[in-house]
């Protein structure tokens, strides 16, 4: 479904190798902070065996998903995530992708949008 997530990818690999998980521990034995960390964890530096590899973050498996597959236009999504998420005009914001507060805020009757 989502090649990018698969076992043996470099993101897969990733995971396994940071250091911040067991991989032998199964997902039903994780506790409430490793289940935070697997899916919103950040900030927390990571190694990878590679040579002249730069510091690396992890990034939570929902918090890279949201990234890299919902917060982009519709143009630039594949039509496999296409399949499985519905896009709809947003009135509150008018797809300015902004809060209410930030839409508040006017400058001679003109906001940032």
């Amino acid at each position: 479904m989502f090649s990018t997530f698969t076992v043996e990818t470099w993101y897969w690999q990733k995971h396994l190798v940071s250091g911040i998980f067991n991989p032998d521990k199964k997902l039903m034995g994780y506790t409430n902070t490793e289940w935070e960390t697997l899916l919103h964890g950040k900030d927390k530096k990571i190694v990878l065996p590679l040579k002249n590899e730069p510091v690396k973050y992890f990034e939570g498996v929902v918090d890279r998903f949201r990234r890299m597959y919902l917060k982009k236009e519709i143009n630039q999504l594949s039509n496999n995530v296409k399949k499985f998420i519905t896009i709809t005009h947003c009135k509150a914001c008018n797809r300015a992708r902004l809060s209410q507060e930030v839409l508040n805020c006017e400058i001679n009757g003109y906001n940032i949008a």
